[in-house]
């Protein structure tokens, strides 16, 4: 019984929809169901077909495409099944109904103008030099985006698989361990774009130098001092950095070298400063000595007088007796610089250093002395210092004949020397004392063994002078007897 009922309502609401669509229509058409296109969105203006689904014409009715509204602007008409070569320029809604039906029996199809992407003018880098791995955003500047576009970046070429994609132009916290080649182009509906790309650079660190090489570690007042480095590296964008005393301070250069007039003693330092670091400081202290300083006066020293025990400076002094002589200054005494004692003339051959010397003149002599350094010398002070009538003291001892036979004889003859007034040489024997085996320049002598023989001058004011000595080497003569052959 359900089922007859059920058969009768599908009967009438099927007879009522065939009695509504004549309604709409006469003819015998019936209305299409919709419109359809092989491309509903055109990235440029042009023709498309649009396609009739559904529906058939009765006799002389035709399908009709209108814009604007169901029945307003008139395309074009087809008996086909398709409107050909229907040009789009805009977006665009387009209705269709057949020429026997009334206007609210239209269907309708939208069709869209899209827009392409631009080409991007430039990618910028938030830190295109980095010091170690680490992360940074890339930002896009000019171009566009079209339709269903979006912006990629490739890492090293401009393709192949986005490393990251973006609709704002922005690219953010990207990860970056090498030096590379970023690119980035729009990729849409419509189409793909050139790319536009930006480098990044991996820098280095500069490395501490090992020391700093002077021309000289002392330098005189306004003299030239050069400064270089030794060992060490600069990083990128890097250069060596000189300051005066304490890295920080003053700057006075840049470079592997500088070179400075030296006014008093400091201290340089330097380090390298670039983009990745600042590395630690060396330094190196440039002595500059003060002026050297005059000598106020030269002296000898005093003598005791054995008499009455007082301390007395003589006139002079026994030849090659010892001296002592003083260098006196007034204040206090300039680093490198020392005094320097001369002979006879001064800046002749040195014969001491220091503020005292022992000297033995054995004639009347001149010595001088200066204050003498690295950055000059002062005037030179002299004093005279005479002798008495006294003996020099031979310098040796020739001989006519040495290192021969027992019993033979040899002449001695003193060498140098002076014999002053009253005075003569000495010969002795085995040692220089006791008795004199003779007196005179020369002595001849007949040793019955080896023997050493002295001589000395006696006699004078200022009494003996040291002893002068010669091996005399004599050898035994053995006779060695041999049987006679019978």
């Amino acid at each position: 019984m359900k089922r007859k009922y059920l058969i009768i309502i599908i009967l009438i609401i099927s007879q009522f929809l065939i009695d509504f669509n004549y309604a709409q229509c006469t003819n015998s058409t019936t209305m299409c169901t919709s419109l359809s296109t092989s491309n509903d969105s055109l990235c440029t203006a042009g023709n498309i077909d649009i396609n009739i689904i559904g529906g058939t014409l009765g006799p002389g009715s035709k399908w009709e495409l209108y814009t604007g509204s169901c029945g307003g602007t008139l395309i074009t008409t087809t008996t086909s099944s398709t409107f050909s070569n229907v040009n789009v320029s805009s977006n665009t809604t387009f209705y269709c109904k057949a020429d026997s039906c009334d206007i609210t029996s239209c269907v309708s199809l939208d069709v869209y103008i899209v827009s392409p992407s631009s080409d991007p003018t430039s990618l910028s880098i938030s830190n295109d030099t980095l010091c170690s791995a680490g992360n940074v955003d890339f930002t896009v500047f000019g171009g566009s985006l079209g339709t269903n576009a979006q912006w990629e970046l490739f890492e090293n070429s401009c393709g192949g698989t986005p490393i990251a994609t973006s609709t704002n132009g922005t690219f953010s916290s990207i990860p970056v361990s090498s030096s590379a080649t970023y690119y980035v182009n729009a990729n849409g509906y419509c189409n793909t774009t050139n790319c536009s790309n930006a480098d990044i650079t991996f820098a280095t660190s500069s490395q501490i130098p090992a020391n700093i090489l002077t021309t000289d570690t002392v330098i005189c007042e306004n003299g030239n001092v050069t400064l270089s480095i030794d060992g060490g590296s600069l990083g990128t964008l890097s250069d060596w950095i000189w300051y005066d005393d304490t890295c920080g301070g003053s700057i006075i250069g840049q470079g592997t070298s500088i070179s400075l007039i030296q006014t008093s003693t400091k201290t340089y330092s330097v380090r390298a400063e670039g983009y990745c670091n600042t590395t630690n400081c060396v330094n190196t202290t440039i002595r500059t000595p003060p002026h050297y300083i005059e000598l106020d006066s030269l002296s000898m020293d005093s003598v005791m007088n054995p008499i009455d025990s007082t301390w007395y400076i003589p006139d002079s002094v026994c030849p090659q007796s010892p001296v002592k002589l003083f260098a006196h200054f007034t204040g206090p005494f300039p680093e490198f610089y020392s005094i320097t004692w001369y002979e006879n003339s001064c800046g002749s051959a040195e014969i001491g250093v220091g503020d005292s010397i022992t000297v033995y003149p054995d004639s009347n002599t001149t010595y001088y002395a200066r204050v003498v350094g690295q950055c000059g010398a002062s005037l030179c002070k002299s004093i005279m210092i005479k002798t008495k009538d006294g003996s020099l003291a031979p310098t040796g001892i020739i001989a006519s004949h040495n290192n021969f036979c027992t019993g033979g004889s040899t002449t001695l003859s003193v060498v140098g020397g002076l014999l002053g007034t009253g005075a003569q040489w000495s010969w002795y024997k085995g040692n220089c004392s006791g008795t004199a085996i003779g007196n005179g320049s020369s002595i001849n002598v007949t040793p019955a063994s080896t023997t050493t023989y002295f001589v000395r001058a006696t006699g004078s004011s200022c009494g003996n002078t040291p002893c002068t000595s010669i091996l005399i080497n004599t050898y035994d003569l053995n006779i060695y007897h041999s049987p006679l052959d019978p």
